[in-house]
């Protein structure tokens, strides 16, 4: 702390406690897990996308219509996501 310039912080009685059982302890956990798995998320797709390319993919199983039909929200976000990533050429040249 000192060689950040910083100063311990000095809690009262019960103040430790109320910050280890507290909410905001239970929040910043829900929060980092969902980060993180926001960024594994984000690993896969392009994994995914490089897969796609590695075995000269078609790009037609991402088309809107089809995952529009299903109205599945995160399945027409994923097909999005990977169309993006591969671009906008029907087949990997």
């Amino acid at each position: 702390l000192a060689v950040a310039g910083l100063t311990p912080l000095t809690l009262a009685a019960k103040e430790g406690l109320a910050l280890l059982n507290g909410t905001q302890v239970s929040t910043a956990y829900a929060l980092r897990g969902l980060f993180e798995g926001e960024d594994l998320f984000a690993g896969a797709l392009s994994c995914g996308a490089l897969t796609v390319e590695a075995v000269l993919g078609s790009r037609a199983p991402f088309d809107p219509r089809i995952h529009a039909a299903r109205g599945q929200r995160g399945q027409i976000d994923a097909a999005a996501a990977y169309r993006d990533l591969l671009g906008d050429g029907s087949e990997v040249s």
